[in-house]
């Protein structure tokens, strides 16, 4: 029962905790927004020798927390844009493993290392999947393509722009296994199963 009431607890902060982040409070996934557009410029303003690319909010929608790339080759003096979403992309996952660490039950000193950590892994998976949109973008049959791979590696790089750059579900997937990887120590399944054990035990008789 004491195990069964623990998952329990658990279920409920997550679903508090989550609702509460993606409740679009004011001014909150707009600021996520122009920060992700800051970094992702920062890491990919300049690509390769004849690439460059910029992001800006979007001017296709009213949704700021969409966001403009623009891409351009020096070489050919072209270029085009795309849209990604801050939001569905960075901001929810980003969401998710905060939510899902708030309500593990950890010291508040392990809670804080588990964050820090976790924002690590998840934007390096976030510019992980703007790599592969980016060098999908610049490899196409258009007149600003940077790079002209077989079309084996054409095919291989359209899937996995498919199936992963932009599978929602996936970037939870990949939050929850961040969040494992985090969060949990060796101890801490021990002493669960062990809590589990304890729980289970039959009342000794007088």
């Amino acid at each position: 029962m004491r195990a069964g009431r623990a998952i329990a607890r658990f279920f409920l902060l997550l679903a508090f905790f989550y609702t509460l982040f993606i409740v679009p409070w004011p001014g909150l996934e707009h600021a996520y927004a122009r920060v992700f557009e800051s970094g992702a410029g920062a890491v990919f303003g300049s690509f390769g020798s004849d690439g460059a690319v910029r992001f800006v909010p979007s001017t296709a929608t009213d949704d700021p927390t969409n966001t403009d790339i623009l891409l351009w080759n020096r070489r050919k003096r072209a270029g085009g844009w795309m849209q990604f979403s801050s939001r569905a992309q960075g901001y929810v996952p980003v969401a998710f493993l905060t939510a899902l660490i708030l309500s593990t039950p950890l010291p508040l000193r392990r809670k804080v290392w588990a964050f820090l950590l976790g924002m690590l892994l998840l934007h390096a998976f976030i510019a992980l999947k703007l790599l592969v949109a980016l060098t999908h973008f610049f490899s196409v049959d258009r007149s600003f393509a940077l790079f002209t791979p077989s079309q084996f590696w054409q095919g291989i790089l359209s899937e996995v722009m498919k199936f992963v750059a932009f599978a929602p579900f996936f970037s939870r997937v990949v939050a929850t296994f961040i969040w494992i990887l985090v969060t949990f120590r060796r101890d801490d399944i021990k002493t669960m199963l062990d809590r589990t054990t304890a729980g289970r035990q039959p009342c000794s008789k007088a």
